[in-house]
């Protein structure tokens, strides 16, 4: 059974960074797509306004030849004519491309969303795999070795992927990981940073942190859809909340400028409202964020969130992003 185990841990650390990069390439592909038709639209234009500027031309020629005594202008008005077949053409051909795009966007966008929906469904399976074989090895004496792991990523000493020393973040569908650093053991401060399955990505605003579900004590918990204020557009959090898990985290463990990358994916894929992935993210890290406050007992104490909290357990979410009182 150890060596099953073993085996196991090494393709749950393969898969997560295959998941992740195919996640990549499709929203890569939807980008160069997008440009690609954005091309083609703006050479039409242009096919447009060239030939408005020649029937313009036309016009003013066969204009000045009407003002002159006893002048043959049929040749004038037949390149009017013919300048006006053209620019009726090229209109007819922008109509159609602006057709063609908008259906290929709507045929994109559900593409995407099922592409987006079967990798959930993956990186579920991956994370619930790899939970019951971390609880088999955690309750045997076997040690895993160093596994595979995906460029740029090392191992980080439980099994999962680390990203370049800063917390750990092996579960990408899940977001779970150790103490910041890679570790998970307490340090001789008694930091809550060294509570098992706590971290702190380098990307997160001062004072939040990613916390397991289960370190969470939730005195008044959500049960359903009718814990929820008349007028909450219960689908609309939903959606937000499974954009969290699938989309906005993974873009902020890149790095970078995170919210402005959601904000251009939301344009290209047209988004508006309170199904966006930057309304995601100002939902979790904006002025109003889930708020815990770490406990003697190694659990934190939910002070606002419950509702989140809830929706993100239903996302399929272990661990959740939190503003932790009396934090960093």
């Amino acid at each position: 059974m150890a060596d099953r185990a073993k085996v196991e841990q090494s393709v749950f650390d393969f898969l997560r960074p295959q998941l992740k990069r195919y996640r990549e390439q499709s929203t890569d592909l939807t980008r160069a797509t997008a440009s690609s038709i954005s091309k083609v639209a703006a050479r039409a234009d242009g096919v447009v306004t060239d030939r408005r500027r020649a029937l313009r031309r036309a016009q003013q020629d066969l204009e000045n030849c009407l003002c002159q005594e006893d002048a043959n202008c049929s040749g004038f008005a037949r390149r009017v004519q013919e300048c006006e077949d053209a620019l009726q053409r090229a209109i007819r051909g922008r109509e159609l491309i602006e057709l063609g795009r908008a259906r290929f966007q709507h045929a994109q966008n559900k593409h995407t969303a099922q592409v987006d929906q079967l990798l959930i469904r993956a990186e579920k399976l991956v994370r619930t795999a790899d939970e019951r074989t971390t609880n088999f090895q955690k309750q045997s004496t076997y040690v895993p070795p160093s596994t595979v792991s995906a460029p740029g990523y090392k191992s980080s000493g439980g099994g999962g992927l680390s990203t370049g020393g800063s917390a750990r973040s092996s579960d990408v569908g899940g977001f779970g990981g150790g103490s910041p650093g890679g570790g998970s053991g307490s340090s001789a401060g008694g930091s809550w940073r060294d509570i098992p399955g706590v971290s702190v990505p380098e990307s997160f605003p001062a004072g939040f942190a990613l916390i397991p579900i289960s370190k969470i004590a939730n005195g008044n918990p959500v049960t359903g859809v009718a814990d929820f204020d008349n007028g909450q557009d219960v689908d609309a959090l939903q959606w937000s909340s499974r954009a969290l898990v699938a989309v906005v985290l993974p873009a902020m463990l890149k790095g970078g400028t995170p919210r402005e990358y959601l904000a251009d994916r939301d344009q290209r894929e047209k988004r508006s409202g309170g199904q966006t992935f930057v309304a995601s993210y100002d939902g979790f890290f904006g002025q109003h964020p889930m708020k815990l406050s770490p406990q003697s007992d190694g659990t934190f104490d939910l002070i606002n969130g419950r509702h989140r909290l809830w929706l993100l357990e239903n996302a399929g979410a272990t661990h959740v992003p939190a503003w932790i009182g009396g934090g960093r």
